[in-house]
């Protein structure tokens, strides 16, 4: 039996219940995730298992660390899934004396489970490809992630400049700007603060994401700039909508569905006895061409 990303399914669920602590749902990511875990947690049959699901008022590490300690307190759920965000050491210290089988994705915390995509390498290929392709004057979308060193943002940004290093660029300077959350309404809003500086820039690659990078298509195509010939454009992720836009966007593609399925896989590994140790997982990115370079 598969699933729908093609892993094989090796038994049925030794689980009841799930607990998942995330930050907002409203993030495409986030609930990509989510239906990963949803989905395979269906495709381990058996008799029906539940997700817990607990969204902490905000998504700092302090918030979602305090969750953790909670879901642990409550004593209802057989595994924990928790996504974007660095625990305290209180919070490891209880996962780790608790026993329960914990799985961090994103992040790599030490003693513990991860699922992870390799974004240094994601963002590296992004900046490969703008280099290979004649581009010199590259700016930047990025998000405020970009200042913590453990995010997924903070990678990517630093693959793409070591990229562009290898090949003897840089990005153009004060040609970086901020969206404040991943939507397309952001990438609009970049688009109006990037105006200024896009005559100094050939392409832009989007830290931040597929939506944002859409957003700021969306805008610029209505202000006359044309998609690759006035400037480029790469996204990050691979969402549905990144093929619904003409031109097509450049995206680096990440399995985000597969995150969350592989994350339930080691929980129901450990309830059974199958997993030996600490499972460190990093699955690679993949350039998927469009018409945006």
């Amino acid at each position: 039996m598969n699933n729908k990303t093609g892993t094989k399914i090796k038994s049925k669920a030794a689980f009841n219940s799930i607990a998942f602590i995330s930050g907002r749902m409203g993030s495409v990511f986030n609930s990509t995730v989510a239906k990963g875990i949803e989905n395979h947690v269906a495709c381990l049959g058996g008799k029906k298992k539940s997700i817990l699901y607990h969204l902490p008022r905000d998504s700092s590490d302090e918030a979602c660390s305090a969750e953790i300690i909670d879901v642990i307190k409550q004593g209802e759920a057989d595994g924990l899934i928790c996504l974007s965000f660095t625990p305290a050491e209180s919070a490891v210290r209880k996962i780790i004396k608790s026993k329960i089988p914990a799985v961090f994705i994103e992040r790599k915390i030490k003693g513990l489970h991860s699922v992870k995509v390799d974004n240094f390498k994601g963002g590296y290929t992004a900046g490969e490809y703008l280099a290979k392709k004649g581009y010199k004057k590259a700016g930047l979308i990025i998000d405020p992630q970009c200042r913590d060193e453990k995010s997924a943002s903070y990678e990517r940004l630093m693959g793409f400049k070591s990229a562009l290093d290898f090949y003897g660029l840089k990005p153009v300077k004060g040609a970086a700007v901020t969206a404040c959350r991943h939507s397309i309404e952001c990438g609009r809003d970049v688009f109006e603060e990037f105006e200024d500086t896009l005559k100094g820039v050939d392409s832009v690659f989007s830290v931040a994401g597929d939506l944002v990078a859409i957003g700021f298509m969306m805008e610029a195509k209505a202000g006359g700039i044309r998609f690759p010939k006035d400037i480029a454009l790469i996204g990050y992720d691979g969402v549905e909508a990144a093929k619904a836009v003409t031109p097509v966007l450049t995206t680096i593609k990440q399995p985000i569905e597969t995150m969350g399925m592989e994350a339930v896989e080691i929980i129901n590994g450990c309830l059974k006895g199958s997993l030996d140790g600490v499972k460190h997982l990093d699955i690679d990115t993949e350039m998927s061409e469009g018409g945006t370079v």
